[in-house]
């Protein structure tokens, strides 16, 4: 259907040309010029020419094989004004469909079947009329005051910190001292328990002696008496038996076996607990975040001022507490063998990890109170634009197959940690996309979601949930829970998992109690779906493998939409489709076979547009993020031994 402003472009033609004859265009006729007169400053057409050249012989006219000596445009427009797409044309129309304002050849080459094209100069007087223009600067106003208040807030906490940092280093040097005098003591302890045997050793080498020499003289004095009197020979007899009798006593008294070798061994629980520390104390973060009191729309056209407290110093405060595990081993190192070993009896190896913690709650969850804060700002169809992409290689040198990269997620601290599908691998990426740890596991991961700073959870495509920690760069298993159905993909909203099964979506605790079932395929047929969620978490989308379709549910369950594109090409691939909804709302769906990765609106009606796509390097994409930290958007494909990276502008 044609909109009013299309019907009153022109009554000759719906063609939009370069230059048009402006004698024709002052009787609503449009029609292409074919001369222009320099000192008319005029173009004319080939009719309109004619009559011109009768009034004015003198003057010259160039035609088109001379536009070179056509002006560029006759109006003086505003740079801002004019179309970059068709220099020199002015941006005349709005189009809402698109939130675009276009020039006329635009609006009929690309927007033609748009139903809410307006001209500007209308949208400009409804926003007027409503009110919206000073709103806009009021938003602007109090945005501007509040980050005033905030910059003035996170200096105050930024000189306080400093203060407070000075004096936890003041008592690290203390902990480093209460240390250092543990081992004094032990080296103190160590040297007086050799100085004893020192003095043992000593006092045999000095008995032995002794009786070196008295045995020496008892000799000495047997071979000159043994043949002299009776009396003299028995005397001496009796002497060397008293002697023979205190020796052996003396002999039995002594170790048997000085054959001793003297061996260094560390203590394996204290070097146990020195390689898992961070730090020598633990660091306790109280963070207070005030939440807006209304939910925002990011759809409604009016921006809302964030209702939020600054933080300041009460709020956010930093407690150390010295490792008392490390301290309490190295007194028991100081003590002898038997006290050691018994105090050590009931002791696990778990009992020595220190770990940051976090008292405030989830990194996911603070982030969903940064997006409730700035509410409609969020712009959810703000296209991704890419530049040129680097690519990094994912493979280890064990691994048995091309890789399949089939999720990625990111922690605090900006690594990365990706599934490795085909070789049952779980990789961690430093911040130049190294390949730092890995951890095999049992089953093939399709999903992965962040827990907490430094804690994933793995969707392992059986009846597992695998939790994997993240300790000085590498990845150690923490636990696992059971599932009575199989675990295809898993998402972490507000402080929910939420777990697909072959056709069922269903939500959890973090501790793995069920909550509900939100949604069921129930179309009879076999099916695979996979899951995400929005930052809000008022939008879940579910991506059905065998159908092709994705479909969208609110934050109950209800279903929104279901979307059918032929860019929607999975069932031939043997890893699952790749989803990512980035902190701003934007919706990214791998295409899988058609070697494209989507972005489409909020309510998961239709395509916003292709972001990246074969012509990329991108062959059967897996999985897909953006990194707010780094501005990047990260690739994983099928049977890849890369990832590809690319910078958005």
């Amino acid at each position: 259907m044609a909109s009013n402003f299309e019907a009153s472009i022109s009554k000759g033609s719906d063609l939009i040309y370069d230059y048009s004859c402006e004698i024709c265009e002052e009787n609503e006729i449009n029609k292409q010029a074919d001369m222009y007169c320099e000192k008319c400053s005029k173009c004319y057409c080939s009719s309109c020419v004619q009559h011109h050249n009768q009034l004015f012989k003198k003057h010259t006219v160039f035609g088109r094989e001379d536009l070179t000596k056509w002006p560029v445009t006759k109006a003086t427009y505003d740079p801002i004004e004019l179309c970059r797409e068709h220099k020199g044309r002015k941006m005349e129309v709005f189009c809402e469909d698109h939130n675009e304002l276009l020039c006329t050849v635009c609006h009929l080459q690309n927007h033609k079947p748009c139903h809410h094209v307006i001209l500007i100069a209308d949208k400009v007087k409804g926003l007027r009329q409503k009110g919206d223009f000073q709103q806009l600067s009021a938003n602007l106003d109090l945005l501007q005051e509040q980050f005033v208040e905030k910059k003035t807030d996170f200096v105050g906490y930024m000189q306080s910190s400093e203060k407070t940092f000075k004096q936890i280093l003041e008592e690290i040097n203390a902990s480093r001292k209460n240390i250092n005098n543990y081992f004094d003591q032990m080296e103190k302890n160590t040297t007086q328990e050799l100085h004893l045997m020192k003095t043992s050793v000593q006092r045999n080498v000095k008995t032995c002696n002794e009786f070196i020499g008295n045995t020496k003289s008892v000799q000495e004095e047997w071979v000159k008496v043994k043949d002299k009197s009776d009396t003299s020979s028995l005397l001496m007899y009796n002497q060397g038996l008293k002697h023979c009798f205190k020796a052996r006593a003396a002999l039995i008294e002594m170790p048997t076996n000085v054959d001793v070798t003297f061996t260094y061994m560390p203590e394996p629980i204290i070097e146990r607990s020195l390689s898992a520390l961070s730090m020598l104390q633990n660091i306790h973060r109280d963070i207070q975040e005030s939440q807006t009191e209304n939910e925002t729309n990011p759809e409604e056209t009016q921006v809302s001022a964030p209702s939020s407290q600054p933080v300041t110093e009460s709020q956010l405060s930093v407690i150390t507490q010295p490792s008392q595990v490390l301290e309490s081993e190295l007194c028991l190192t100081g003590k002898t063998d038997m006290a050691r070993n018994s105090a050590y009896e009931n002791i696990q190896i778990s009992d020595f990890g220190t770990r940051l913690q976090d008292k405030s709650i989830p990194s996911q969850i603070t982030r969903q109170n940064y997006e409730n804060m700035e509410g409609k700002l969020s712009k959810p169809n703000q296209d991704i634009t890419v530049k040129s992409n680097q690519q990094y290689i994912v493979k280890m040198t064990d691994d048995s197959f091309p890789c399949s990269i089939t999720s990625i997620c990111e922690v605090a601290s900006g690594k990365l940690v990706i599934a490795d599908m085909a070789n049952k691998k779980i990789k961690l990426l430093d911040r130049t996309y190294r390949v730092v740890s890995q951890l095999g596991v049992n089953g093939s991961p399709r999903s992965i979601c962040g827990v907490d700073s430094n804690l994933v959870a793995v969707a392992l495509g059986n009846h597992k949930c695998l939790f994997i920690k993240l300790t000085n760069s590498s990845l150690v298993q923490d636990r696992t829970l059971r599932l009575e159905h199989q675990c295809m993909s898993i998402a972490l909203q507000q402080g929910y998992l939420y777990i697909t099964s072959q056709s069922n979506l269903y939500q959890y605790t973090v501790e793995g109690r069920r909550l509900s079932k939100m949604y069921e395929d129930t179309s009879g047929t076999s099916t695979s779906i996979y899951c995400t969620v929005s930052p809000d978490g008022d939008r879940i989308y579910v991506a059905n493998k065998i159908k092709n379709t994705l479909v969208t549910l609110s934050s109950d369950g209800t279903v929104i939409s279901t979307l059918t594109d032929p860019a929607l090409d999975w069932r031939p691939i043997s890893v699952p489709p790749g989803l990512h909804v980035t902190e701003m709302g934007q919706v990214l769906v791998c295409g899988g076979l058609s070697h494209t990765v989507l972005m489409v609106d909020r309510d998961g009606r239709h395509r916003l547009a292709e972001v990246v796509t074969e012509k990329d390097d991108v062959r059967k994409p897996t999985a897909v993020f953006f990194s707010s930290l780094t501005d990047t958007l990260i690739v994983g494909m099928a049977e890849s031994h890369k990832i590809l990276v690319f910078k958005t502008t």
